[in-house]
C-alpha cells in the first residue's frame, strides 16, 4: 500500500516536463519536499528511457543493459521512485493502442526488456505479469490473436461443462 506523497508524485510526475507553470519548487513548497524529491527521481530515470547510442559500437540493447543500471542506482536512494514510473509505464502500455504500430513495438520491447524485470525485482508480480502480456500483444499481434482464441475456445468448452455439472438434477 502506498503512502500518500506517493500517490502525489505519481499524479505529480508528468507536470514538471508537460507545463510551463509547475517547477520541483512549486511542488515542494505545495506537497513538501519528499513529494518533490520522488517525482525529480521519476523525471530522471525517464530522461534515461530516451537515450540514443552514442557510437557506433553501442547497440540499442547496451544502452537498455545501461538504463536498467542507472534505473537500480536511482532505486536504492528512493524505492518510490521506480514504483512511480512503473505505474506510468503500465498506464502507457494500457493506452498504447493509439500510438503508430512501430512505436508500440518499440515501447514494448522497452518494457520487456526493462520494466518487466524491475517490477519482478520489487516482486510487483501483478504488474510484471501485465507489463509482459502487454508486450507480447503489441510485439507478437498475430501470435497473440491466435493464442487468445485458444484459450477463449479451452475457457467455452470447460465452462459448457460446468453449466452441465451444475445443472444435472441429482433427484434423477
Amino acid at each position: 500500500e502506498l503512502d500518500w506523497e506517493s500517490i502525489a508524485a505519481g499524479l505529480l510526475h508528468d507536470t514538471v516536463e508537460d507545463t510551463d507553470m509547475v517547477t520541483f519548487e512549486t511542488i515542494q513548497n505545495e506537497f513538501g519536499a519528499t513529494v518533490s524529491r520522488i517525482v525529480e527521481g521519476e523525471t530522471k530515470v525517464s530522461k534515461l528511457g530516451k537515450l540514443q547510442c552514442k557510437n557506433e559500437g553501442s547497440s540499442k540493447q547496451d544502452v537498455k543493459a545501461e538504463d536498467l543500471r542507472q534505473m537500480f542506482l536511482a532505486m536504492t536512494e528512493e524505492v518510490r521512485v521506480i514504483i512511480v514510473k512503473l505505474a506510468d509505464r503500465l498506464h502507457n502500455m494500457r493506452t498504447l493502442t493509439h500510438m503508430p504500430q512501430h512505436k508500440q513495438y518499440a515501447i514494448a520491447m522497452e518494457t520487456l526488456q526493462v520494466f518487466a524485470p524491475l517490477a519482478k525485482l520489487l516482486g510487483m508480480y501483478q504488474i510484471k505479469s501485465e507489463l509482459e502480456y502487454l508486450s507480447f500483444m503489441y510485439m507478437n499481434p498475430g501470435d497473440f490473436a491466435e493464442l487468445r482464441k485458444r484459450v477463449d475456445d479451452i475457457f467455452k468448452a470447460h465452462e459448457q461443462e460446468l453449466e452441465e455439472v451444475l445443472s444435472f438434477d441429482i433427484a434423477h
